[in-house]
């Protein structure tokens, strides 16, 4: 279950993430004073080793977090993921298309 925080409350964040403007413009909506420092790799690492309070990353399942000790306090945002493809392709390219969309479905859990 997502736990609630206060970010106000806290004083000097320091969070950790893939995506700093995202998290910046975050963040700034939100009237919050926080230091993002971008990384790359591992993350969720960060906390752990003091470098950030907070982390923002993209999370699925959860299970990276709660392996390492962390909890989802609150969603940035949601996303999902669509494969586009115009009408010329569509046509001329079908059999190469429907052979990655069916790859990409078969990678689905």
């Amino acid at each position: 279950a997502q736990q609630r925080a206060n970010l106000r409350l806290l004083t000097n964040l320091r969070v950790a993430t893939k995506y700093p403007r995202l998290t910046r413009a975050y963040f700034t909506r939100r009237g919050l004073s926080a230091e993002i420092i971008g990384l790359s790799g591992s993350i969720e690492l960060g906390p752990a080793i003091g470098l950030a309070d907070l982390l923002v990353d993209v999370v699925d399942s959860g299970r990276t977090l709660r392996d390492n000790g962390l909890v989802e306090i609150e969603t940035v945002l949601h996303s999902s993921a669509c494969v586009i493809v115009n009408r010329a392709s569509q046509v001329m390219k079908d059999e190469s298309i429907s052979a990655l969309v069916a790859r990409l479905s078969d990678a689905l859990p």
